[in-house]
């Protein structure tokens, strides 16, 4: 593995773009529906280590280098990574190819060397992903809690969510039947438990 992999928070987080043009725009279209807050800058101030303080990502694109080595610059030294379009060389992490279903983010990246690679792999593996994958992780998302204080012991633990989305909680859950799917849940943490495992709601 060449590049780590790792995913930022994006609540509160504030992420700039510097530069203007059509990779610029498509930059900062990354984050429409997230809940990061995008600043543009451009021309001078993009260059001033001022306009990245407290940012969590900088991305930079332009047609000259000379500006594109500058805006790095500055982003770094105001202490924010930055990724730099089309310019491998100046950055400090790679922009995967994105699914984006809400809390399920699916990533691929080639550690800069072909983005059309990584569209291409992640255009397969869409295909693949069931549409009510964002249902299942509300889902447990929602339980999670429950599920940890009924199995404290991590093997025991992954045992049985990898049972429960195998089974009847997460097929439901996959179909997109939110109620259905809670009461699997149920029934599977009270066979699991070998007695009545009160659903939150009754709780």
């Amino acid at each position: 593995m060449d590049a780590f992999p790792a995913f930022f928070p994006l609540l509160g987080a504030t992420v700039v773009v510097a530069g203007e043009g059509a990779m610029a725009d498509a930059k900062a279209r990354l984050f429409a529906g997230s809940p990061a807050k995008v600043e543009r800058v451009t021309g001078e101030a993009a260059t001033q280590a001022s306009s990245y303080v407290g940012a969590k990502l900088a991305f930079v694109a332009g047609d000259d280098p000379n500006f594109r080595r500058a805006a790095a610059a500055a982003a770094r030294a105001a202490g924010v990574p930055v990724n730099v379009v089309d310019d491998p060389a100046l950055c400090d992490f790679h922009t995967p190819a994105v699914i984006d279903r809400g809390p399920v983010v699916v990533a691929v990246g080639t550690g800069g060397a072909s983005p059309l690679l990584a569209a291409v792999i992640r255009d397969a593996l869409e295909g693949h992903l069931p549409p009510g994958v964002e249902v299942l992780v509300a889902l447990l998302g929602r339980r999670r809690g429950e599920i940890r204080a009924a199995f404290p012991d991590i093997p025991l633990r992954r045992a049985f969510l990898s049972a429960l989305i195998h089974g009847p909680a997460g097929q439901a859950a996959l179909a997109g039947e939110t109620d259905p799917a809670e009461r699997a849940l149920d029934t599977a943490l009270a066979a699991a438990l070998g007695g009545a495992a009160p659903s939150p709601r009754e709780q």
